[in-house]
């Protein structure tokens, strides 16, 4: 018997020998075979530099396109394809270059648009309250702040007109606005009606003071909220400072003040509990 194994163990040691000779060329093939299969869509440094080169080759026709978009040319209205554009708003598509009375009838409405006048070759942002004549020059007026309005203030049948209330600031992640509060009259029996805190926080927004002098958009609260629970080392001075910036690009004035809005926020953020928490309680009321 161990005779028989000193004759069986050079033999088996001959073919270990044998099968690593023939199984070295087919590894450095499998090799080779999985480097040049390497593509975009299992090497993430392919398609990463494989989109560096498209934004590369795209780079002169972006530039290009945004050399154009600054050219004004001469069009009409789109809105009475009559009268020659004076002004373009960036919040229209669909509208985007209007005349003068039609920009007036527009945005009488659509107070919180981003415009701008195309007169004298150039370009200049708007603010809401000022509006461009056919002769080029610029008027102030009054906007009023959009906000839901009841359909009914007294028992007349006769129509409601809109007129301008008192001046209030809006504020919303495009900055500052200065407006007017909405308010209602019969003509029939001269009843009148002014929004009231209910009104304000029915339209989405919420004020800054109980006397609302300063209306905030709530929107910017739940922002402001995003921001600091994704980044808790932003500052809010910060993200004042980029709400001014806003403000002035669109051709704006005024200051946002930093201690007014985190006060209002604040209150917001309590509200928002105390709301949710009694949404539970008349839940488990209901269940049980």
């Amino acid at each position: 018997m161990g005779r028989r194994q000193g004759i069986m163990m050079p033999v088996w040691r001959d073919l270990e020998r044998v099968l690593q000779s023939t199984s070295a060329p087919d590894s450095d093939v499998s090799a080779e075979l999985h480097t040049s299969t390497r593509t975009a869509a299992s090497d993430w440094g392919i398609r990463s530099s494989n989109t560096s080169e498209r934004w590369l080759e795209a780079r002169p026709q972006l530039v290009e396109n945004m050399l154009k978009a600054t050219i004004i040319r001469a069009e009409f209205c789109q809105m009475c394809k009559t009268e020659r554009a004076v002004i373009r708003c960036a919040d229209c598509m669909s509208l985007s270059h209007l005349c003068c009375g039609c920009d007036q009838k527009h945005h009488h409405v659509y107070s919180l648009h981003n415009r701008s006048s195309l007169t004298n070759n150039c370009r200049i942002p708007l603010p809401p309250t000022v509006m461009v004549t056919n002769e080029g020059r610029h008027d102030t007026c009054a906007r009023i702040l959009p906000m839901e309005l009841p359909q009914h203030i007294c028992d007349c049948s006769n129509s409601v007109s809109v007129i301008v209330g008192r001046p209030v600031v809006f504020v919303n992640i495009n900055g500052r606005y200065d407006l007017n509060l909405p308010e209602l009259r019969c003509r029939g029996c001269c009843a009148s009606w002014t929004p009231q805190l209910a009104d304000l926080q029915q339209s989405g927004y919420w004020p800054a003071t109980i006397q609302f002098c300063t209306v905030h958009d709530t929107d910017i609260f739940q922002r402001f909220r995003e921001m600091k629970l994704v980044a808790p080392g932003s500052s809010r001075l910060s993200f004042i400072r980029m709400l001014e910036v806003q403000t002035k690009q669109h051709g704006r004035t005024g200051k946002v003040c930093s201690d007014t809005f985190y006060k209002a926020f604040m209150e917001w953020v309590i509200s928002s509990i105390m709301q949710n928490t009694e949404v539970c309680i008349v839940f488990v009321n209901y269940v049980s």
